[in-house]
């Protein structure tokens, strides 16, 4: 599970034509949001403005979802929503994923886990462009 707002902000950025201009192919809708927005707190900001990126911006959460940007927890969960009641499952964070995964073999009581986690589309030029306005925060609240 993942922080909806990391989660935007991070789907945002990882799609970012700014990465590698030179080699970036958009997908359905990704094009006028980059267009209008450059960093991942403009298009928070952009969620608030009654003008065309706007609307641009409103569509790619609400409407026709850009990427994982759209995409809330019940789109995640949702395949899953009716066996959760029957069965015991173990939520682990994101953020905290290494230590929730090395925990988890603890209490399952694991013989020989392999935990290590390898994360190989950690590095790109966007990754470290996370931070939100106040009012970019507010509005990626208001909207996950």
């Amino acid at each position: 599970m993942r922080d909806p707002i990391s989660r935007a902000v991070s789907a945002f950025n990882w799609r970012s034509p700014l990465n590698n201009p030179a080699q970036h192919s958009f997908a359905k809708g990704e094009k006028p949001l980059y267009d209008c927005f450059r960093t991942a707190d403009e298009f928070a900001v952009g969620l608030g403005r009654n003008d065309t990126c706007g609307t641009i911006a409103r569509n790619a959460v609400y409407i026709t979802p850009v990427s994982h940007i759209g995409k809330s927890l019940s789109w995640y969960l949702a395949d899953a929503m009716p066996c959760l009641a029957r069965r015991a499952f173990y939520l682990v964070r994101t953020e905290t994923f290494q230590a929730d995964i090395e925990k988890l073999s603890r209490c399952l009581k694991l013989k020989k886990p392999r935990n290590k986690l390898v994360f190989d589309k950690a590095h790109y030029p966007m990754k470290t462009k996370t931070e939100l306005s106040s009012e970019g925060f507010r509005n990626f609240y208001n909207a996950y």
